[in-house]
């Protein structure tokens, strides 16, 4: 983290860093010691800082993704409360969890136009959009890895002619 903030890019900039850090660990380490537990663990939290002020952004994980928000609470839960090697796959199940479970509900929205362009977007994603054109169906099947495909329908009625014709009469 320290590398990056100074702009550090390179390999060898790596190896310096690391090397600093080798002897910080190696010889000056032994002196830590002797210095009480909560001290070190002043020096650590202060060492993580940023770390932890990403919870902060929290909300705004919420508002783009509630699973990645998920994703993102047990694992940081689990592994400040519980242990480090529990928390990584506490999140490693959550996010498999997360992948299976919206492989099987398909993402659709409403499509707005934004002014003065030719652009059909989200109207809940995006604010500058005007009032919807389409009712678009976007049918994805993730977790059988079939093709994508992206229906528009001018209105709900096509949409659920659609469905009972093509989806319903291929589970029969």
């Amino acid at each position: 983290m320290i590398q990056q903030a100074v702009g550090g890019v390179t390999q060898l900039v790596s190896v310096v860093s690391a090397s600093i850090l080798l002897v910080i660990v190696l010889w000056i380490g032994p002196f830590f010691e002797t210095l009480p537990k909560c001290v070190l663990a002043s020096i650590i939290v202060v060492a993580l800082k940023g770390m932890l002020l990403q919870c902060t952004l929290l909300p705004r994980y919420w508002r783009l993704s509630r699973w990645d928000a998920i994703v993102w609470i047990v694992t940081f839960s689990v592994t400040c409360f519980v242990q480090i090697s529990y928390g990584l796959a506490a999140g490693v199940g959550v996010s498999l969890l997360s992948i299976f479970v919206q492989g099987y509900k398909p993402y659709t929205c409403l499509l707005g136009i934004v002014p003065n362009t030719d652009l059909y977007l989200d109207i809940k994603r995006y604010k500058g959009t005007t009032s919807p054109v389409f009712e678009v169906m976007h049918k994805c099947d993730e977790v059988e890895k079939k093709e994508k495909k992206f229906l528009i329908f001018p209105t709900v009625h096509d949409a659920v002619l659609y469905t009972q014709v093509n989806v319903l009469s291929k589970d029969k």
